[in-house]
């Protein structure tokens, strides 16, 4: 159990410490790969990475092959390297992808490593004004982009007056249809497989400029924009050398050559770093691309399953809220899979209840609290009614948003969290960085919790999600859960609908089953048993086909509102 100590939160030590960290001897591409190549040594080849939707069907809406072994991470990452080295790519340029899920990404992540390049992971669907936001924020030198993707980066570029200054790589489509991977007309532009073939002899220095310094940034991510336009994180050397020993950690609590079916995206966090954990041991992992999933993804996910006998699966919270609701419609044999991890957002407190009957073997399910801008897990748990221990190397303390006070049990406050090793920064985001660090190595996490007298954090929602009703101070979660607990609710989605005379109203949209015949009179009725006065639905409730998400199932709250006033007209 977590340790409680002036009402600051401690791992079950009761101390907090020092991260493990790797010591370099060159770059860190080439840090990855002899890391691989001990995989192999070891364990012999195995496919590492296999595109679910394509291996199955024979089609997919990606790029890459089929299935990629481990043996050819090397010697294709070396090709990639070589040809962005004779292309000018050198140390400190960033490469910025708005690629899906593939078998060429984490190799051509790597080949960039190679040159001491940051990377940066974009989210291929967003739109123009954050691609021109993400390329002018990273100054990108080389962009690696698909058909899907292709317009608007060529849109951004126009609009910058970037053309034929950024090199931008097209990665063909696996299986395109008429009208795709057109022939290339953009300046600057040039299909992938054309740009490696270009590959000459000269080699890549693996240290350009001496060794790698801990404060030098290897890798961008990119806030969700639940609440905005996405912002770069940037993290740095020192972050690397913390992650090999969190996958050897990791690595060893999981069977050998363990298949882990995956539907969660490259471009976040742990979508990226899951395959990276074969670094250590051998794992294999079944990804997925989401518009592959999007006619049918429980009978998709259940044939996978059935297919390639994952351990564990790693999605996003919908797609297992989603499977939970599900029945196959075909005899699968989905015994294998013992664990999943939803990732992106809670879910509802009886999701091993609702998944057991067809995941019979399941046997827990493993919840993880963490934040991209902390770099790791800060509380973990296989009980999804709460956020569980703090996580070893972890301190956490709670502090009302008011007052500024340290909060005790039961009293509910923002998540403020000391993870030894964050973030360098947000990129070019000096206001947004003043608020996020905190003194003595805190940052600001904007989630509420509350914890109890064990020391069991429980999630309240997130700050800017907070309703005010008459000066009360309302969480959303806590009347999503009332709402979710009808058997005709599939998600609701609760926020503050603006009134000067009560500053908001609380209001709901609701998304129910599709033969339910449930009323507004009856979801009001239930949540005014459960609630205090002021958080009933004064607002009203209104019934939606769906609710606003981003890839990661994470529910775009600031878009209910907009979706509210425009049924109203």
């Amino acid at each position: 159990m977590p340790v409680i100590k002036d009402r600051i939160l401690y791992p079950p030590s009761g101390v907090q410490v020092e991260p493990k960290l790797i010591d370099l001897e060159s770059n860190i591409g080439e840090e990855v790969l002899k890391r691989f190549r001990n995989t192999l040594d070891q364990h012999g080849d195995y496919d590492w990475l296999i595109n679910g939707p394509y291996d199955l069907t024979g089609t997919t809406s990606t790029c890459g092959v089929q299935r990629k072994r481990i043996s050819e991470i090397e010697f294709q990452a070396r090709q990639v390297s070589r040809s962005f080295y004779q292309n000018g790519l050198r140390k400190g340029d960033v490469v910025h992808f708005v690629i899906p899920n593939n078998t060429e990404y984490h190799i051509t992540v790597i080949g960039a490593w190679l040159c001491e390049a940051t990377v940066s992971l974009g989210d291929p669907g967003l739109s123009l004004k954050v691609m021109e936001t993400q390329l002018k924020d990273t100054q990108a030198k080389f962009v690696i982009c698909f058909d899907g993707s292709r317009k608007v980066v060529y849109e951004a570029l126009k609009n910058l007056h970037l053309l034929g200054q950024v090199q931008v790589l097209v990665l063909e489509l696996a299986c395109p249809m008429q009208g795709q991977d057109q022939p290339i007309i953009e300046p600057g532009f040039q299909f992938y497989k054309d740009f490696l073939r270009q590959v000459g002899d000269q080699q890549v220095p693996k240290l350009q400029n001496g060794p790698l310094q801990d404060d030098e940034t290897f890798v961008i991510f990119w806030s969700s924009g639940t609440t905005g336009v996405p912002k770069g994180i940037q993290h740095c050397v020192k972050y690397f050398r913390k992650m090999v020993p969190d996958y050897q950690d990791r690595g060893s609590k999981s069977p050998l050559f363990a298949t882990y079916l995956q539907s969660t995206c490259y471009f976040h966090v742990g979508g990226f770093i899951s395959p990276m954990n074969a670094m250590t041991h051998p794992l294999s992992f079944v990804f997925n691309h989401d518009k592959d999933l999007d006619s049918n993804p429980t009978q998709l996910l259940f044939k996978q399953v059935d297919q390639f006998k994952p351990y564990m699966m790693i999605c996003g919270s919908h797609h297992l809220v989603q499977l939970s609701q599900a029945k196959p419609d075909a005899p699968y044999d989905l015994s294998s899979v013992k664990l999943v991890s939803p990732m992106g957002s809670t879910v509802p407190h009886d999701l091993f209840d609702t998944l057991k009957p067809c995941l019979k073997n399941l046997y827990s399910i493993y919840h993880y609290y963490g934040m991209t801008e902390a770099g790791g897990i800060m509380a973990k748990t296989f009980d999804v009614r709460h956020l569980g221990d703090i996580a070893e190397g972890i301190v956490l303390k709670l502090v009302d948003p008011e007052t500024k006070k340290l909060c005790d049990v039961d009293e509910v406050g923002e998540i403020l969290v000391n993870c030894g090793i964050n973030m360098k920064g947000y990129l070019n985001r000096p206001e947004e960085n003043s608020r996020f660090f905190a003194p003595n190595g805190y940052v600001h996490t904007g989630d509420l919790a509350h914890y109890d007298a064990k020391g069991l954090l429980y999630f309240d929602g997130r700050l800017k999600d907070l309703i005010k009703y008459k000066n009360y101070h309302l969480y959303p979660l806590e009347i999503e859960q009332v709402i979710g607990q009808h058997p005709d609710v599939i998600e609701a989605g609760v926020f503050g609908r603006p009134d000067p005379t009560v500053q908001e109203y609380v209001t709901a949209l609701v998304v129910k089953s599709s033969e339910s015949s449930v009323t507004e009179q009856d979801i009001n009725e239930l949540v005014n048993q459960h609630v205090d006065d002021a958080k009933k639905l004064r607002g009203g409730v209104t019934f939606i086909d769906k609710l606003p998400k981003n890839p990661q199932g994470k529910l775009l709250r600031r878009e209910l509102l907009q979706i509210w006033n425009s049924l109203q007209k």
